[in-house]
């Protein structure tokens, strides 16, 4: 995993400002959704969960990013407005930016630097 990935997961897992108030989701359109959903069990996240451990809710499967977002959205119940969407690719950003969200493009994947500038 990615630094960026591990610490931003575990302070929004575990610190008391975010609890109760954030749920996480992937959303992923990758070709191979099996495979993603084996490597949310097999990533360690610090030595006593996984990444799946911390993960409310998953969208892995053919589409676009503004589908997966909206199938997160409904099944955590929140806003749109309250999202807050990291991605690699540029176009995913402006994609789920036009539904309301806050996007954040991370060129390099979430490195520190980027989940310290995008919280």
């Amino acid at each position: 995993l990615f630094a960026g990935v591990r610490l931003a997961l575990r302070e929004v897992a575990d610190q008391a400002r975010w609890s109760g108030v954030v749920a996480i989701g992937i959303a992923s359109c990758c070709s191979e959704p099996a495979w993603a959903r084996a490597c949310l069990q097999a990533f360690d996240l610090d030595g006593s969960r996984r990444l799946a451990d911390v993960v409310s809710t998953c969208e892995i499967h053919a589409g676009n990013k503004q589908e997966h977002v909206q199938a997160i959205v409904a099944a955590s119940g929140c806003n749109i407005r309250e999202v807050l969407f990291l991605d690699n690719e540029e176009s995913h950003c402006r994609d789920v930016a036009a539904l309301g969200a806050t996007a954040v493009h991370c060129p390099f994947g979430l490195t520190t630097a980027a989940w310290r500038r995008a919280r």
